[in-house]
């Protein structure tokens, strides 16, 4: 759907592109892209070529700076040679938008997940890791919600459970959902940080302290096939990095598997954690770490599941798709909540 953008932000597009690629000429339409959840993505096309062009969600209660993670990760993981995701063009915090080469693909939503996929996800997160030391690597911000130790693990799912108790209740749908975070989701939370807490309590001193020992890794944060685009030539490519920088091995592994837009099955778990073995030789109780922290994260998945009935996750709606979450939207999402409970081993 071309749209018609302010005249700040076209002015602004246009003399990024023309520092860009003089050759490609002023931008001739604007087209909403699907998809975004956060923020609004569209294709920029001129005479001779096309953009993406991406205009950020900024909120008084949310103060994650989404453009500077993501176009900060990009021009990391540019520079290390890293061809399959978007090319970071230019950048105008200002007006919080930021110009990328435009990917062509399809969602992995119509495909599924193959050993092949897997392998160029496990080469991505290696490549990313290659070095450490560099300039762009060392600027890189410490990702939303990183977690460096247990305890910090426990306390990002405890944040969303304690929002998650405050749902708004404007409808017999946000009762449901009301009802489901205190009678199911709370009290199997109860269980599993206990068992967490158990495990890395003192009686586990030595698998705690291995926990909180864990080295850093340049993570894309909510990374899966959900944030990827499978192209004609069977390639994958990564995007969506607003979230992206520092952050734990362990974190970065437990989301790939929990987020359930584009489910990854487990018959690949012991390839994936020899890529964060590979990454820290030396680290001998890793794999025990991610075990224990692992069923943390589905209750972590059930909340921004959830979120749908959360006042500010209406307005990022709001911004990037132009409306709030459908009656249908909603009851939707409190059933894949349900579902990944029941999901959750105990």
């Amino acid at each position: 759907m071309a749209v018609d953008l302010p005249e700040p932000i076209r002015h602004e597009v246009n003399r990024l592109l023309a520092t860009v690629d003089p050759s490609a000429g002023k931008p001739q339409r604007f087209t909403k892209l699907k998809g975004g959840a956060n923020n609004q993505v569209f294709r920029v096309e001129t005479s001779n070529s096309q953009f993406c062009l991406k205009w950020y969600f900024t909120h008084p209660s949310d103060p994650r700076n989404r453009l500077a993670h993501e176009y900060r990760f990009l021009k990391h993981a540019w520079s290390l040679g890293i061809r399959n995701i978007p090319q970071p063009l230019g950048v105008s915090p200002a007006l919080q938008i930021a110009v990328f080469s435009y990917l062509s693909g399809r969602p992995f939503s119509s495909e599924p997940v193959r050993l092949e996929h897997i392998e160029q996800a496990m080469q991505f997160l290696r490549q990313l890791n290659q070095s450490w030391e560099s300039e762009t690597a060392l600027a890189l911000p410490i990702a939303s919600e990183a977690c460096f130790t247990w305890q910090e693990h426990i306390a990002t799912v405890q944040e969303r459970i304690d929002r998650l108790k405050n749902i708004p209740i404007e409808s017999d749908l946000h009762q449901n959902a009301a009802d489901f975070v205190r009678l199911q989701l709370l009290p199997r939370w109860e269980i599993e940080r206990a068992t967490v807490e158990h495990r890395f309590s003192k009686e586990n001193r030595e698998l705690g302290q291995s926990c909180n020992r864990v080295p850093r890794i340049i993570s894309p944060s909510d990374f899966g096939f959900h944030n990827a685009i499978l192209s004609d030539d069977g390639n994958t490519y990564f995007i969506d990095f607003e979230y992206a920088g520092w952050d734990s091995p362990v974190k970065a592994m437990c989301d790939f598997f929990h987020q359930p837009q584009v489910p990854i099955s487990l018959k690949y778990f012991d390839e994936f954690v020899e890529v964060i073995e590979y990454l820290f030789p030396n680290n001998l109780s890793l794999r025990d770490v991610i075990d224990s922290i692992f069923p943390i994260y589905g209750i972590k998945w059930c909340c921004i599941l959830l979120n749908e009935f959360l006042p500010v996750h209406e307005s990022r709606r709001s911004f990037s798709q132009g409306s709030t979450p459908s009656s249908e939207r909603l009851k939707n999402q409190l059933r894949k909540a349900e579902l990944k409970l029941a999901s959750i081993q105990l």
